[in-house]
């Protein structure tokens, strides 16, 4: 970096060349792998920050924004396997340094593979593991060659629970699985996002209260220009109490009230839930609430 300090440190790195250009002088890549590497995040040009691309002026969180983004980040990787250049990047044994502000200590990269699998498409696969909870990705993407709008996306995220040994105190997250999908737009059809996000077995800190175990899943949409996130469905379940929630949330209009702070509005509305003690066999109480 500018100022002196290490951004990365590279074991081994490995390239593939196509063997009729060498012959005529020409170097073309077809493949890279890097092994026993380690990278410090806060060295790099965005200071490790990955959502800083994500914030409005207000410094909140833009839905626009989280669309963009991950399509743009989508459409740097096919360019990176694209047919007629490099076909595949490796990475074995690759360490992530996270800012040391942030909540995660160290990424270990295990495995790690992107792809091109055929015209405008690409996988990528990963085994990792994030302060040693075993992370697995899978991805699937597409374009189209000609306008390159992403026209199909696909992938999975699954965190291991954490080791009860391991644990530390206070609440913890636990297993957790991710989906998405979604699809580039494209003249009045917006870009569209769908997840699915579950935690199971997680345990909530509520201070004096003490722990609440406690499951969550959720459902979510995003399309592009509503600034907003639709909420779907979001399911807590505690003991014999379930918790059903479904509306948006999104960065709160500003007023131009004086002294006025930036927040998030949060519209949930839950038609069906159920309230029950967990020490008790009493029947649960089903209730509304807007």
């Amino acid at each position: 970096t500018a100022d002196g300090k290490p951004m990365a440190d590279a074991g081994r790195v490995r390239f593939g060349v196509r063997l009729i250009p060498l012959l005529s002088g020409e170097v073309r890549l077809t493949s890279a792998r890097i092994s026993d590497a380690r990278i410090v995040m806060s060295a790099l040009p965005s200071g490790g920050d990955w959502t800083a691309a994500l914030r409005n002026d207000d410094g909140l969180i833009d839905p626009d924004r989280l669309a963009a983004t991950v399509f743009a980040s989508i459409g740097h990787a096919l360019d990176a396997v694209r047919e007629e250049q490099m076909r595949r990047i490796e990475l074995r044994n690759v360490d992530l340094v996270p800012p040391e502000a942030g909540l995660v200590r160290l990424v270990r990269i295990a495995d790690a593979t992107v792809a091109q699998s055929g015209p405008g498409g690409m996988e990528f696969s990963s085994d990792a593991a994030v302060d040693d909870r075993a992370l697995t990705i899978a991805a699937s993407a597409s374009r189209d060659t000609t306008t390159r709008r992403v026209t199909a996306l696909d992938a999975s995220v699954e965190i291991a629970q954490v080791d009860e040994a391991a644990a530390a105190p206070g609440g913890t997250l636990g297993a957790i699985a991710l989906k998405l999908a979604g699809s580039e737009g494209s003249g009045e059809n917006a870009s569209r996002l769908t997840a699915s996000l579950s935690f199971a077995g997680s345990v909530l800190d509520l201070g004096s209260r003490g722990m609440l175990p406690a499951d969550v899943d959720l459902a979510a949409t995003l399309v592009a220009g509503a600034k907003k996130v639709q909420v779907d469905r979001l399911q807590v379940r505690t003991g014999r109490s379930t918790f059903e929630f479904a509306g948006s949330i999104g960065p709160k209009p500003a007023t131009g009230t004086a002294g006025e702070e930036p927040s998030y509005r949060y519209d949930l509305t839950s038609d069906g839930s159920t309230l029950a003690p967990s020490e008790s066999s009493e029947p649960a109480l089903d209730f509304i609430a807007r």
